[in-house]
């Protein structure tokens, strides 16, 4: 079964709003998910564009749009992997278990969130195109999943 082992901020991610709804990064943004089956490295470039969490901010209280680093990597992950990168399942799955992992929300918040993508949330293949305002955001992703290194691992 798939297990976060760990998130490791790279580098953080610095946003600049664009309006009330969306914000762009201003820099690089790298971190990776090492999970006991393999490690995603998430590259995201200047130009990337988010809403943080997506949904309503009426959840904010038990979901918050922003949280700390790993939390904010985990929503960012899922943005990027929902670009059509990785499967919508792997994608929920590490969503789930990283909304936990990073202390942000309970364990039935991080539920609710992934039963609600699961059957609400609009995935990209990569063969369609992005909406406006997420049109351009494949030129600024790079999500790589190499094998861990469980030997080389240090919790």
């Amino acid at each position: 079964m798939l297990k976060i082992l760990d998130v490791k901020i790279i580098k953080p991610r610095v946003l600049k709003p664009i309006n009330k709804k969306y914000w762009m990064l201003e820099e690089k943004w790298y971190f990776d998910i090492i999970t006991n089956e393999f490690t995603i490295e998430v590259r995201n470039l200047p130009g990337w564009i988010t809403d943080k969490r997506s949904g309503s901010d009426a959840i904010n209280w038990f979901l918050p749009k922003d949280g700390n680093d790993i939390y904010n990597a985990i929503i960012g992950f899922h943005d990027t992997s929902w670009s059509g990168w990785i499967s919508r399942q792997l994608s929920n799955v590490i969503l789930y278990q990283g909304i936990i992992f990073s202390k942000e929300a309970c364990k039935q918040a991080a539920w609710i969130a992934k039963k609600t993508v699961d059957n609400i949330g609009r995935y990209y293949n990569l063969e369609e195109e992005l909406p406006p305002p997420y049109t351009n955001n494949r030129h600024f992703e790079r999500l790589t999943m190499v094998e861990t290194q469980l030997k080389n691992f240090r919790s």
